[in-house]
């Protein structure tokens, strides 16, 4: 057995010591559930990314969701090290494996974009063992001449989700990369312990190319050091990513009200929800209420709701007709349900939405029929789920 980090290391990173060889770990007490990811330490109560927007994020909220989308594309970066090994049953260090660090860019809204990593063990890797990420906040990152920490977190657009030090990882992990911030970067947020001591708060931009130091702790104590893994990123490139200008992915962020200001008088509420786990249906789903007009002029609306698979930019929706109700419930146990037709709707940007719609054959008439395609602009969001 041997230790992945010194004693002597550890101290100097304020984290409890290791025991010595042969020994179980003691610090791999601290959180039980991190076999399969990371809970967050108190010290990780740091706020999203900086500093593009005026609010502090360096990508728009909207631009990702959870869960995260964990398949690097074709365009991505990187670099392999070795990280310690650590025996699930008896919590004991077992040496070390190569783990592949990988980070690709996800396009967002005006030309901005979000950086992703997945640290990932090999396919074939031992499933009693997991690999350790290093005792340390983070990793260290370079830009323009500023060199700081940055934070993982586990999910995109939270304040306390950071990938906790010395958290095991059994297969794989996919995280957001975002500044650690200084606690006066932001007034009024009570970050009491943002951050250790050491470790000191950044300000990347990270659509610009940034160099990321990855962790080898199978070189520590080796002297003289060898050289640090050193990860170069470019700056984000919109022309290279067609999603740059295609519809936004669907989520929470789309719903909302949305109306022709040329027509006023008529809309359609979006909402998009989660659905409950299942072996065989998508996760979430988009529902429509159309309030449109018949054929003679009356209130009318139209109903629908489909399945969805996250990450996905346009959905079709079958609409229904209702009919065979009363006023405030008076009226059976259900109305009558018919077969409309259909409308299928993506968002250009946060602000509109475009739908093509198309009705059935044979409707018969009040009912209205057609087919065309619309833009229309956004009137309401969602509370807690601004989309910019």
């Amino acid at each position: 057995m041997s230790s992945p980090a010194s004693e002597t290391s550890l101290r100097r990173q304020g984290r409890p010591r290791v025991a010595r060889r042969g020994v179980r770990i003691a610090a791999l007490a601290i959180v039980p559930l991190l076999l399969v990811a990371a809970v967050v330490p108190e010290v990780a109560t740091a706020v999203t990314t900086g500093p593009v927007a005026a609010n502090g994020a360096a990508y728009p909220p909207s631009c990702l969701s959870a869960p995260l989308v964990d398949t690097p594309p074709a365009l991505s970066y990187r670099q392999s090290t070795k990280l310690a090994q650590v025996n699930l049953e008896t919590s004991e260090y077992q040496g070390f494996e190569t783990v592949d660090f990988t980070f690709w860019r996800v396009a967002c809204e005006g030309g901005r974009s979000a950086l992703l990593v997945r640290i990932a063990r090999a396919l074939n890797a031992d499933p009693t063992l997991a690999v350790q990420f290093p005792f340390s906040y983070g990793l260290v990152a370079r830009q323009a001449g500023h060199t700081a920490t940055i934070r993982l977190a586990q999910e995109p657009n939270t304040r306390t989700a950071s990938l906790q030090p010395g958290a095991l990882i059994a297969s794989a992990l996919t995280l957001v990369v975002e500044n650690v911030p200084h606690d006066a970067d932001f007034p009024g947020l009570v970050v009491p312990s943002a951050l250790p001591p050491g470790v000191p708060g950044s300000t990347f931009d990270f659509n610009k190319a940034l160099d990321v130091t990855i962790p080898n702790p199978q070189a520590d104590g080796i002297s003289p050091p060898p050289p640090a893994l050193v990860l170069s990123i470019p700056a984000y490139d919109p022309t290279a990513f067609p999603e740059a200008i295609a519809p936004m992915p669907m989520s929470g962020y789309n719903a909302g009200n949305y109306f022709d200001p040329a027509h006023a008088g008529e809309g359609m509420i979006v909402e998009v929800g989660d659905r409950g786990p299942t072996d065989s249906e998508p996760s979430r789903y988009v529902s429509l209420a159309w309030f449109t007009y018949d054929a003679d002029g009356k209130s009318f609306w139209l109903f629908g709701l489909a399945p969805f698979v996250p990450g996905v930019r346009a959905v079709s929706v079958p609409m229904s007709s209702f009919g065979g109700g009363g006023f405030a419930g008076d009226f059976g146990a259900t109305s009558a349900q018919a077969p409309w037709g259909t409308v299928s709707i993506a968002f250009p940007d946060c602000a509109s939405m475009h739908f093509e719609y198309a009705s059935r054959a044979g409707l018969q008439s009040p009912l209205p029929s057609g087919a065309g395609e619309r833009t229309w602009v956004r009137l309401t969001g969602t509370n807690g789920l601004r989309c910019d």
